[in-house]
């Protein structure tokens, strides 16, 4: 006879498992795929709320589901999706120590990689503004902004 717990992994002790992201293949960059895993993924989150003490992108999903007509995620419109992608720094607080669906578990929840593919698809769309490129290409801000500037301005 099985044990009770037997098959669930939910709340187990065993280590996150980060599947690689498939950013090769053309499906990665596919709106209506990446919108159908957000709603799986928010569905989910909108369920079980313990990451609701991180980042701001969880208190904006969940503000946004709270002030919807339904109380679901069908009632939130999708430029809020929009809205909790750019609140996440990729921190991977939730995916390390909070969400009990990430891998092993079959519900395969690993928020951080989903955000980081939105903002893949967003930059790859134009989506991004010349700010952010620019305070993301670190390698081009330590040029400017190195030692010879420091000490011209010191």
């Amino acid at each position: 006879m099985a044990k009770p717990t037997e098959g669930r992994r939910e709340g187990s002790l065993e280590a996150p498992k980060r599947n690689p992201l498939e950013w090769r293949e053309s499906a990665f960059y596919d709106e209506t795929n990446l919108f159908r895993e957000l709603e799986r993924v928010f569905d989910i989150c909108h369920g079980c709320r313990r990451c609701f003490s991180l980042c701001n992108a969880f208190p904006t999903l969940f503000n946004a589901i709270d002030a919807s007509e339904t109380l679901e995620l069908d009632g939130v419109s999708r430029e809020v999706y929009w809205e909790v992608v750019d609140h996440c720094y990729l921190c991977d607080m939730c995916f390390m120590t909070k969400c009990p669906y990430v891998p092993p578990h079959e519900w395969n929840v690993d928020f951080p990689h989903l955000m980081l593919r939105a903002k893949a698809v967003k930059f790859k769309q134009g989506g991004t503004r010349t700010r952010d490129k620019i305070l993301s290409s670190t390698d081009m801000v330590g040029k400017l902004a190195g030692i010879p500037v420091v000490t011209q301005a010191v």
